[in-house]
């Protein structure tokens, strides 16, 4: 994996994603696709969540990419609080990815802890730890790029 991109679900409105976080989640896509090389393939993996899977789904549908791998301990639910297995599974969810590129969605809780978690297993502790780190909040993305060592964020206006 040369890139990682962590993003948060798109707005909702407690049932389904809204019509305008459809339409700043399409933006967003089109921004965070100019940050890699247009060769590399493509995974997405979603927490199992309905309104994350939604927002996967619309990402794999932008890009033509497979389908989301539905990761379970991305739950989101009492995600304030994971056991350590619980991240490393996650790690190793995400690091194992054969694709160029790996787009983690997920909710927010999961995005605050996300890039501190699996920053030493991509070589780039030292890039993270003097580095802030934004809440991301709908239709923003965090880019991570394992060989420039180099963290963006990636948003549209809201």
């Amino acid at each position: 994996m040369k890139t990682l991109v962590i993003l948060r679900h798109a707005e909702f409105d407690g049932r389904e994603l809204t019509p305008n976080g459809k339409l700043l989640l399409s933006r967003l896509i089109e921004r965070v696709r100019t940050e890699w090389n247009p060769a590399y393939s493509l995974a997405i993996l979603s927490a199992p969540s309905p309104r994350v899977q939604e927002t996967a789904g619309m990402i794999a549908r932008q890009l033509n990419a497979p389908p989301a791998l539905v990761v379970k301990d991305l739950d989101g639910e009492g995600f304030k609080f994971p056991s350590s297995e619980q991240w490393e599974r996650i790690v190793a969810t995400v690091t194992a990815q054969e694709a160029g590129v790996a787009i983690a969605v997920m909710h927010r809780e999961e995005t605050e802890t996300m890039v501190h978690k699996i920053a030493p297993t991509l070589g780039m502790q030292d890039r993270i730890s003097g580095t802030y780190i934004p809440k991301l909040g709908h239709n923003d993305a965090l880019v991570l790029d394992t060989e420039t060592k180099a963290v963006r964020h990636v948003w549209v206006e809201h």
